[in-house]
């Protein structure tokens, strides 16, 4: 079995919620950590999802990540 690739979400409005659902399903990915600057948005948005850290910031996010997905407004992407 292929070890699971450790990604983060940043982002936990509507597609950053829809984005948690798919990665939060799938076998080959563990979804460890969602950030959002809105705190309660992103607890409650990593809730459902096993030992998954809910952050508000980016260098809140854990070390040894293989990917991040960016579900942020377009105008945060740059930030």
């Amino acid at each position: 079995m292929q070890p699971r690739l450790r990604v983060a979400l940043v982002g936990a409005g509507r597609w950053g919620r829809v984005h948690a659902r798919h990665l939060a399903r799938r076998d080959d990915v563990a979804l460890v950590a969602i950030c959002d600057r809105d705190l309660p948005r992103a607890e409650a948005t990593a809730r459902p999802v096993p030992l998954c850290a809910a952050v508000a910031d980016v260098d809140g996010l854990p070390d040894g990540l293989d990917g991040v997905v960016v579900a942020a407004s377009s105008e945060a992407h740059l930030e």
